[in-house]
């Protein structure tokens, strides 16, 4: 009976006690004899590590059942176990895990997300949002037409992604920190910060026209950002970025860009163009107001989608509930 070790390369894949290796699934080759070995195992329920001929299950269904059987688990294995979190969630604590283990240093460039949607198995908008994530939590800067470049090991906040807060009060908290933050910035606004907030609005226009809805949100956020970093209160920055890396659930955030997007068809980004008069005006309180009366109108129609919604509910279930008893 001849016996032989199966590589030791894939005792990260297959062992208990090994870590997983990082690598994409395309990357891994199969034996045709490694397959049926692992099935042949698995039939028998051996925890042997030696190939046995004689053990080894030797027609042709066998064999194609090994390798399928092979491929899923190797599959199973790669992927990251899924949790509560949502999908970009888990894509951005994978890549901060590498980043702070120095996998790619500070400077450095991560790959293009064409090749880390693959890497990953996600849609390119999941990888997206992951990397705005990471974005907003200041361990990387998106730089359009260039890349995404690793400028920090740690994120300057906990994690938030375990945290669920209802929207409206995000939207409360947003209302009452930037309406404060736009009265800072309208004292003090430079000609270049009056520019980098202008483009943010170019960008907004461009990916609402070009239905890129994960860039919508990303122009729509930096937007706000910017007017958050001209109040000159780091403080004030700080916590206002917080409150936008903490996340609403997903039917909530499709509602919210959805509100913002009826907004932008509707006036013609007057949401936007007008915050920005008011920050030109260098009056305090017209920036306050048109910022608090910006968030005040998203509510309002964010309340109304919610009520429709309800409204609907009640009535399905009304009418589940009538046919019921009617045919009862």
């Amino acid at each position: 009976m001849s016996a032989t070790k199966f590589p030791g390369s894939w005792l990260a894949v297959f062992g208990t006690e090994a870590d997983i290796p990082d690598t994409p699934i395309s990357d891994i080759k199969l034996s045709a004899s490694f397959c049926r070995y692992q099935y042949s195992t698995y039939l028998l329920g051996s925890s042997t590590r030696d190939f046995d001929d004689s053990a080894r299950p030797s027609s042709s269904i066998i064999r194609t059942r090994a390798c399928r059987y092979m491929i899923n688990k190797v599959r199973l294995r790669m992927k990251p176990e899924r949790s509560t979190l949502r999908s970009y969630a888990r894509i951005s604590t994978l890549l901060k895990e590498r980043i702070a283990a120095g996998e790619f240093v500070i400077g450095a460039r991560l790959p293009p997300d064409r090749e880390l949607t693959v890497y990953y198995d996600v849609s390119r908008p999941t990888m997206r949002e992951a990397l705005i994530a990471l974005e907003v939590e200041g361990v990387v800067s998106i730089r359009p037409g260039s890349g995404v470049y690793v400028i920090s090991k740690h994120p300057r906040f906990g994690n938030t992604f375990n945290i669920e807060v209802d929207l409206l009060e995000i939207l409360q908290a947003r209302r009452a920190m930037e309406s404060e933050a736009s009265a800072l910035a309208a004292t003090q606004l430079s000609a270049v910060q009056l520019k980098s907030i202008t483009d943010h609005i170019d960008d907004i226009r461009k990916f609402h026209e070009a239905d890129d809805v994960v860039g919508f949100k990303h122009a729509h956020r930096q937007f706000h950002q910017s007017i958050a970093e001209a109040s000159g209160n780091v403080a004030v920055t700080s916590a206002i970025a917080t409150l936008w890396s903490i996340r609403p659930s997903d039917s909530q955030i499709e509602m919210f860009t959805s509100t913002l997007r009826i907004l932008a068809n509707d006036k013609n980004f007057a949401y936007y163009n007008e915050i920005v008069d008011s920050l030109r005006s260098g009056i305090p309180d017209n920036a306050r107001i048109k910022m608090r009366n910006a968030y005040t109108v998203i509510i309002d129609l964010i309340l109304d989608e919610m009520e429709s919604k309800a409204i609907d509910t009640a009535r399905k279930n009304i009418k589940s509930k009538r046919d019921f008893y009617r045919s009862t």
